[in-house]
């Protein structure tokens, strides 16, 4: 018999909001507190498309920065990295 499904499992599966961030999370973590990556190699590291990173990069604004005129991005592993980083701006 196969195991009864719970509403957890299913919002593990298929609701992007509890899964993309989850795995933006998890990504912030692999960086390491010191450790910073240009966003699209973020994304891949964090298994997301730019279009879901878009998505929800609102939530993360404390680890981003805004390089070369506002163009590109980078993430940063931790706030306190983020805010050195800006200060070199």
């Amino acid at each position: 018999m196969k195991k009864i499904q719970t509403l957890a499992d299913f919002r593990s599966r298929y609701d992007k909001d509890y899964i993309i961030p989850r795995k933006i999370r998890a990504g912030i973590r692999l960086l390491g507190r010191n450790g910073w990556l240009m966003e699209i190699d973020f994304c891949k590291l964090a298994g997301v498309t730019l279009a879901e990173l878009g998505n929800y990069r609102e939530q993360f604004l404390d680890y981003i920065v805004a390089c070369e005129r506002g163009t590109r991005r980078a993430w940063a592993g931790s706030p306190e990295m983020a805010a050195r980083m800006r200060e070199m701006l």
